[in-house]
């Protein structure tokens, strides 16, 4: 959801850029291209309004940082039964960021905030639009009569005949409308008002509505109030609006016209002009208005008098479409993912994503008091590894709290120590549902202590996240690039025999099988601590990169193949078994 809005405000700011700029090069546009090239040119824009995903690039021109605070409650825990955290309220706190169990049914974040005011903005736009038009058409359906004019009809049926149009189109005097237009996206109709209407006039006027319904205007318009919808928070979008209403009327003017003399177009303009003061307030969206309006008349006339040849425009299509398409590449988000084409190049910088919060138990303490039980399936996939994945599941320890964690087995199947290794893993819930989950976040026990599941109380009553939700997870492991190099470094004070005893826990040597199975990866995101339930019921977990003793670096060739193939999809449980 969070992603949406970000999406959905980059999409808004970088189209409304791109509008400014087609505005403003309107004056220079109308000298050399045709007004039915620049009213379709704008279709191009409000598309991308409508469809706000784009391909971005990592080295984007401008990067949007997301917001790094959560809102937070004063509220306690209180009670023995810890809900199931699995719809948290919870972004990315910049600082430690409390986020109560017992509150989270009621915290928001900034962005279910934003989600719910553009959500709540765009139904009560839609419904206002809705029963303006419902009413609109209610009074037009009471008030409107079928034509019988012999003469109407016979010049009617002439135009429709010599524009090649053979649908069946109604005719009808309106009393409520004060100048000619089309209604029904459907059901097509022509409304003229019940002014005396001159042969010519009537000619011009029926020919002008035609042109709409041949062009399927209606649906053109039903697409700019979408946008609309969508973004009815960006003040730019109705100046767009306003800007293609007057394009659509005067591309109109320009193909009714197109191939007459001076005297034909003055004509027409003097029709244009004679419908001024008959003008009225009921009106609705999805319909076209042979007048716009009082302001731009002097351009309109002046669009319709000009007989110079002007270029269709398929070049400023061209340009319009890769600008928008080409949006991401100058406007992109920290969504808090590695693009999959950088996971590769990227893995060795990576220290950050696990060492910071490792919960690593000394190795020279016994764990016997301890008890572990991974009773979920696992998907693993070693492609040509030389470090095998055995298991990968959801375990827990300590009887009585049964603190979560991701418990890993691997087997080192090459001829060389492995010093270092790199993987990545995607979550499932029990019915094959990917999962987003904040797979980096701290306990927060209710003694207020942050990270830690030691002290007097081991009650957890919520979590910390430290970096955005995402539906995979990269860890790295060992002691090259997981942080731990200082056991290789002389001017770091350590004993000797501890020393020794770190490097050999952390090295997995030939056909040696190590198993993090105490202090591993804690997951407190979607656990259940008085129930010891979690929702995910499944891993997916591949090998990106192994370090050998001797330096060299073995990286996983197919994992951008991997993620794009199952990140975000549902898969077949059964096959996980």
């Amino acid at each position: 959801m969070h992603s949406f809005i970000i999406t959905l405000l980059i999409c808004s700011i970088t189209m409304s850029i791109l509008a400014i700029m087609y505005m403003a090069a309107t004056p220079f546009l109308a000298k050399r291209y045709s007004e039915k090239g620049r009213y379709y040119a704008w279709l191009i824009i409000i598309i991308g309004l409508i469809i706000p995903f784009r391909p971005q690039w990592n080295n984007a021109i401008v990067n949007v940082e997301l917001p790094m605070q959560t809102i937070t409650t004063t509220e306690q825990f209180s009670g023995d039964t810890l809900p199931l955290a699995n719809d948290a309220a919870i972004l990315i706190p910049i600082e430690n960021t409390v986020i109560p169990y017992a509150s989270l049914g009621i915290s928001w974040s900034w962005w279910q905030v934003s989600f719910a005011v553009w959500l709540a903005g765009m139904i009560l736009f839609v419904f206002y639009q809705g029963i303006r038009h419902y009413r609109f058409m209610k009074m037009v359906h009471r008030w409107s009569e079928n034509i019988t004019d012999g003469q109407v009809l016979s010049i009617f049926e002439s135009l429709k005949s010599e524009m090649g149009i053979t649908k069946h189109i109604c005719v009808y005097i309106c009393p409520l409308v004060g100048s000619p237009m089309l209604i029904g996206i459907f059901n097509h109709k022509i409304l003229l008002p019940t002014a005396e209407l001159a042969k010519d006039e009537l000619q011009f006027i029926l020919k002008h509505e035609l042109v709409h319904y041949k062009r399927k205007d209606l649906l053109y318009k039903f697409l700019v109030l979408l946008a609309t919808a969508i973004h009815w928070f960006n003040p730019i979008v109705y100046l767009s609006v306003r800007a293609i209403n007057i394009l659509c009327e005067t591309s109109c003017d320009t193909e009714v016209v197109n191939g007459t003399d001076t005297d034909t177009r003055q004509m027409y303009s003097e029709a244009i002009v004679g419908v001024v003061k008959y003008q009225s307030t009921l009106k609705t969206a999805l319909s076209t208005n042979f007048y716009g309006g009082r302001k731009g008349m002097k351009n309109r006339i002046s669009s319709i008098m000009n007989t110079s040849k002007k270029r269709k425009g398929v070049v400023l299509l061209c340009v319009l479409f890769v600008m928008t398409v080409s949006a991401g590449f100058v406007f992109a988000s920290n969504s808090g993912e590695v693009a999959p084409e950088s996971i590769i190049s990227n893995l060795p910088n990576m220290n950050t994503l696990a060492s910071e919060h490792m919960n690593v138990t000394n190795p020279s303490i016994e764990q016997s008091n301890n008890s572990v039980s991974a009773n979920y399936n696992l998907g693993i996939t070693n492609e040509t590894a030389p470090l095998r994945v055995n298991s990968s599941a959801i375990a827990f320890y300590d009887e009585e709290y049964l603190w979560p964690f991701q418990a890993m087995s691997f087997t080192n199947v090459g001829n060389k120590p492995i010093v270092g290794y790199t993987t990545m893993c995607l979550a499932f819930d029990k019915y094959g549902k990917p999962l987003e989950l904040f797979w980096d976040a701290w306990n927060v026990s209710s003694c207020g202590s942050i990270g830690s599941v030691g002290g007097h109380n081991m009650m957890v009553v919520g979590i910390s996240p430290r970096s955005p939700k995402s539906y995979y997870h990269i860890r790295q492991h060992g002691i090259v690039g997981n942080g731990m190099e200082w056991l290789e470094d002389e001017d770091v004070y350590v004993p000797q025999d501890m020393r020794d005893q770190w490097v050999e826990w952390l090295t997995i040597l030939p056909e040696q099988t190590i198993a993090h199975e105490q202090g591993g990866w804690s997951l407190f995101y979607g656990w259940n601590q008085s129930t010891g339930e979690h929702i995910v019921a499944h891993f997916m977990t591949i090998v990106t990169q192994v370090i050998f003793d001797d330096g060299t670096v073995w990286i996983n060739p197919n994992v951008d193949d991997w993620l794009s193939n199952h990140k975000g999809q549902s898969i077949n449980v059964n096959t996980l078994e």
